[in-house]
């Protein structure tokens, strides 16, 4: 479907958009909408958001429970997250631009790599 379509169904947030609409079995399984935002996936069933105003393509779960891949292209970030096992790839972090454990704060996590190399069990 392309146009504008408006939803009923507002958990997809594509309510009054213009753009590229695709359906599976009265579900929607895709959209990329005129304003650069857009997703390929069935809410809940392993969901690519596209956001429009940066380099970021996250899982559908990312903004709810924080778990899932989230990568941020304009950054240079990659985390991984699950049930609070944690997987950090970052261009933007100081000290530590990879790190694993199963902290949120990067600080406290079990095994670091300095930019320098150096390796923190």
């Amino acid at each position: 479907m392309i146009g504008d379509w408006s939803s009923t169904n507002t958990a997809d947030d594509i309510s009054k958009s213009t753009g590229i609409y695709g359906f599976n079995r009265g579900a929607i399984s895709y959209a990329f909408k005129d304003d650069g935002t857009g997703f390929i996936g069935k809410s809940g069933c392993g969901r690519i958001i596209f956001k429009g105003d940066s380099g970021e393509i996250k899982s559908a779960n990312w903004d709810l429970k924080k778990s899932g891949l989230f990568f941020n292209l304009d950054k240079g970030i990659i985390k991984l997250q699950e049930n609070n096992h944690f997987i950090t790839l970052s261009s933007e972090e100081e000290k530590y631009p990879l790190s694993i454990g199963t902290d949120a704060t990067i600080s406290s996590r079990k095994f670091k790599v300095e930019w320098d190399g150096t390796v923190w069990i």
